[in-house]
């Protein structure tokens, strides 16, 4: 009903209102039924006036007989037609009906009859929400003063109303003037409920923002993995572990939460410590197929294909899904197996046409070819079906690095490097692409921030080498070319293993 209770029934003029005096204490009382009787037992005497006609509309609400409802309620305001109450009233049970347009139409009306009734304004910016009428909407809430004096909102889920218009208009800018997480009237339950909301549209900071403020004691492991996404969307991965931990700590075998401690791990190029928290969580729900390709991926960086290899076996026993086809294929890359790796990404290509790790992975591939043609159409794919992946923003970086498109390169890796540090690679090439694009000492930053990740690696030592000459420094750029060839010594002498090495589990 619109209103909880019937106490805004006021007793009519005319006698008639004392014969049905009660039928309206019955449904005071939650009684439809016994009202119903009283009703049909003065029909015939009562039944030309409105408030007989409203008192059956809120009878046959409480029966759930909405069409009844409805047609008492349309007979009522027929009678009364300048009574705003009925109007409202006939609004609502349109809107349970499941006819928001006309809903809105009653509403407006009784509106326009009294619009100081800030109970029915509220009621009609639930009809526009769920109409996703945002426009209407916003002249609701600001017709209410919720601009300017926010804190006059005290019912929850008014202020989720007034979260959702918010962030669907052009004002998310003012979120945090008009909604505070310290306001009385933000309980725990408004506040995960905000930060639901924020998270659905990828406004991580104001996620951390509300969820931060539940109080320990109200804070379940739902709370805490909500907030541990936000800091990790945000790369801000100590805070997102700690979360992480908390979810942990109260739900000991939380899989999702095992799984992105190591999805963090990965994303800033710590492989070694990924691994751990993907095995826990492969222990925990060996039959996830995306938890399987993550930890196979993982292992394939670190040089386990031998585990890789088991594991992708294991895995794919009554398990039919694309990714691991992926991960298969990404085996046969690394050993040199490209024809397989591309069929297999063929395969799963067949089941999953816009499978973006399949598109990209055949990217990588066709990139070490030279097809580089092939390899800009397989980017393109993925990048319609996922604007923002980074893998496929790097690949597109190196692609443009290969052909000597060094502005391009610069822009596309710079943005994979920002969205992920999983792969120190992109952030040499781009490296490399700002210093032939002519910005050495953003060249020089990045490649200082590489050397913990790099430092063995030949590659990163040339192109040290090759920025100190172009900066004129030769005695740094004499000392990192001799640190090349001594680790290019050490490379092509170190001793070959038969078998690949394998991680215990």
């Amino acid at each position: 009903m619109f209103l909880a209770s019937i106490a805004f029934l006021l007793a009519a003029s005319d006698s008639c209102a004392e014969r049905l005096s009660a039928a309206r204490a019955a449904l005071q009382q939650r009684n439809p039924s016994e009202a119903s009787s009283i009703l049909s037992a003065n029909r015939e005497a009562c039944s030309t006036t409105s408030y007989y006609f409203e008192l059956l509309g809120t009878t046959s609400e409480l029966l759930g007989k909405l069409p009844d409802a409805e047609e008492a309620y349309r007979e009522a305001v027929s009678m009364e037609p300048k009574n705003s109450r009925l109007h409202f009233e006939l609004g609502a049970s349109y809107f349970e009906a499941g006819r928001p347009f006309d809903a809105v139409r009653e509403f407006q009306t009784g509106l326009q009859i009294e619009p100081s009734n800030t109970h029915a304004t509220q009621y009609l910016i639930g009809i526009y929400v769920s109409l996703k009428d945002w426009q209407n909407a916003t002249r609701a809430f600001d017709s209410l003063g919720a601009f300017a004096h926010p804190h006059l909102l005290k019912d929850p889920a008014l202020i989720l109303l007034f979260a959702r218009v918010l962030v669907e208009t052009d004002k998310r800018a003012q979120i945090d003037r008009l909604l505070s997480p310290d306001d009385p009237a933000m309980t725990s339950a408004l506040l995960f409920s905000l930060g639901g909301i924020f998270a659905e549209r990828k406004m991580d900071s104001q996620v951390v923002r509300f969820l931060s403020r539940i109080p320990d004691e109200d804070a379940d492991d739902a709370v805490c993995f909500n907030l541990a996404e936000a800091y990790s969307h945000l790369q801000d991965f100590e805070n997102a572990r700690k979360q992480y931990f908390r979810a942990i700590d109260k739900h000991p075998d939380h899989v999702e939460a095992y799984f992105h401690v190591g999805l963090d791990y990965g994303a800033s190029g710590q492989q070694t410590k990924a691994v751990p928290w993907l095995v826990q969580a492969h222990k925990l729900d060996p039959g996830r197929a995306d938890i399987s390709f993550t930890l196979a991926e993982q292992l394939i960086r670190l040089g386990y294909l031998g585990s890789a290899d088991s594991l992708l076996k294991t895995a794919a026993e009554g398990n039919d899904d694309p990714l691991l086809l992926v991960a298969a294929g990404d085996l046969n890359a690394a050993r040199n197996q490209s024809d397989e790796a591309i069929r297999l990404y063929g395969e799963a290509l067949v089941k999953k046409p816009e499978l973006v790790e399949a598109l990209v992975s055949m990217a990588e591939v066709q990139i070490e070819q030279g097809k580089y043609a092939e390899a800009r159409q397989s980017l393109d794919l993925a990048f319609k079906a996922s604007p923002d992946n980074p893998a496929a923003e790097g690949f597109l970086g190196l692609l443009d690095f290969k052909t000597g498109a060094w502005e391009p390169a610069s822009v596309h890796l710079a943005r994979a490097w920002k969205q992920s540090r999983a792969n120190a690679q992109v952030g040499l090439y781009l490296a490399r692409a700002l210093r032939h694009n002519g910005e050495l000492e953003k060249s020089r930053e990045l490649l200082v921030s590489l050397k913990p990740r790099l430092n063995d690696e030949p590659a990163y030592h040339l192109e040290l080498a090759q920025l100190y000459a172009q900066l004129h420094e030769s005695a740094e750029s004499a000392e990192e070319q001799n640190a090349f060839q001594s680790l290019q010594n050490t490379k092509e002498t170190s001793l070959r293993f038969d078998n690949p090495q394998t991680y215990v589990f």
